[in-house]
């Protein structure tokens, strides 16, 4: 090994043990709501199976680090799952309406805006689950404090 590949590879280690020591490299905990839908039904039915539960406590956590969510340091995952249909095309459209619901939710009750949200329609199934919406948030961990 000659002596540039040496310093190139020095000086990325460093730059690895730099950046994992210092505050740049956040861990982040993850956060995720299960919305259930009928199946071949398009309509958040808040109340039913769980869903107005679960919407609270998204409420509450949106709530609570809305000034990360607004200033963009934090996305709103939403992944719409139908698998209950034969048709991709047919299950794509259907998860998508769902997904838009969600969000439409969050729009309306959380004054939130569709650019906070990154989402994504799926024909499979979700841990087993044919006809659901996940919402995902990644929260960051404050860094671990050091006793002096």
């Amino acid at each position: 090994m000659n002596k540039y590949n040496c310093r190139l590879i020095s000086l990325l280690l460093l730059m690895f043990l730099l950046f994992h020591s210092s505050g740049w490299s956040m861990e982040k905990e993850t956060e995720t709501f299960i919305f259930r839908f009928v199946t071949g039904k398009d309509m958040f039915y808040i109340p039913w199976n769980g869903s107005g539960e679960n919407l609270e406590k998204l409420y509450t956590v949106i709530d609570k680090y809305k000034p990360d969510i607004l200033s963009g340091r934090m996305w709103i995952y939403v992944d719409g799952y139908c698998a209950s249909t034969e048709n991709r095309q047919a299950a794509l459209a259907l998860a998508k309406i769902r997904s838009n619901r969600v969000k439409s939710d969050l729009i309306v009750h959380k004054g939130l805006r569709e650019e906070f949200f990154i989402t994504k329609n799926h024909t499979t199934p979700y841990q087993g689950q044919k006809n659901v919406v996940v919402v995902t948030l990644q929260l960051p961990i404050p860094p671990k404090r050091t006793q002096p």
